[in-house]
């Protein structure tokens, strides 16, 4: 069984798909960004939490939001005979996962507060967990402390994942989004899996 979970607290950015695609289109029209650009959600394009869900849901019939860290221990113990429980969000290079607008985060911080934390009984023999957030795998200890302290394999990438929106022509004024979720629709491959030790 696949477990997809997704960060709850991402508010969409933009007013409407209109404005959702401009930035889309400007973004690309940059050979270089600044770092002012990143940070600006008008000058690059950031996903929400539509955009976890929606891929959430295309990778599982289980597909639920999570606020923090907690939900989704949470949600595993909830199952058994897990194969894969997979989580989409923002993380960062320093192996911290996000989860909304709100600066709920989970971190090397928070693996202390994991004692006592083994779900290993809730998935099967080769059950892994795959945090599909952008450089998270860039932090190999929090990816190991967490599989040591969860006791099931982790899995992070140390790349960023692509997302993408895709639309329809203009009907009338304005264009719509008809599909979102990570770029071509497959997910990226060859993660880094950290084993219990």
């Amino acid at each position: 069984m696949i477990l997809a979970t997704y960060a709850a607290g991402y508010h969409r950015l933009y007013r409407d798909d209109e404005e959702e695609i401009n930035v889309v289109e400007t973004e690309s029209q940059f050979a270089v960004r600044t770092p002012q650009d990143m940070n600006n959600y008008l000058r690059h394009w950031w996903p929400c939490t539509l955009d976890f869900r929606t891929e959430a849901q295309r990778q599982s019939r289980t597909a639920v939001p999570v606020n923090n860290f907690d939900s989704i221990m949470r949600e595993i113990r909830k199952h058994h005979n897990l194969d894969t429980v997979m989580w989409f969000g923002h993380a960062t290079p320093g192996g911290e996962m996000q989860f909304g607008n709100s600066g709920v985060s989970f971190g090397p911080q928070g693996i202390s507060s994991l004692q006592n934390s083994n779900v290993s009984q809730y998935f099967n023999s080769d059950g892994r967990i795959i945090i599909y957030g952008c450089n998270a795998g860039r932090n190999a200890a929090f990816a190991q402390s967490l599989a040591n302290a969860l006791r099931v394999r982790v899995c992070v990438f140390s790349r960023g994942i692509e997302w993408e929106i895709r639309w329809a022509p203009p009907q009338g004024r304005n264009r719509r989004i008809i599909n979102r979720g990570v770029r071509g629709g497959v997910l990226p491959a060859n993660p880094t899996c950290y084993v219990p030790q």
